[in-house]
């Protein structure tokens, strides 16, 4: 097993949908939500566990799950949160 694939905890009972609610079952015909502790987030975006903690509690960082004491990220909030900063040139601020 890849460490990409031991990275991804599949819900498979539960779909949290990006406005926060949940159905209590995936759809068919849609994937489960790949989630990723704080360091398998770390390791996918390249950067350390203490920005993604520093992140947090300031803000700017891509959004998390907090499930009890376990911080979580979505694969797709990863995603979307590189997305989002994506620039042509160093100039780019940004839409």
């Amino acid at each position: 097993m890849t460490k990409r694939e031991k990275a991804e905890v599949v819900l498979s009972t539960s779909h949290i949908r990006p406005d926060g609610s949940g159905s209590g079952r995936t759809p068919a015909g849609e994937r489960p939500q790949a989630l990723l502790d704080t360091q398998e987030a770390a390791d996918y975006l390249r950067l350390s566990r203490n920005t993604l903690a520093k992140w947090r509690c300031s803000g700017g960082g891509p959004e998390f799950i907090l499930a009890g004491r376990k911080v979580l990220y979505a694969a797709v909030a990863l995603d979307r949160w590189l997305s989002a900063r994506r620039r042509c040139s160093t100039s780019d601020v940004g839409k």
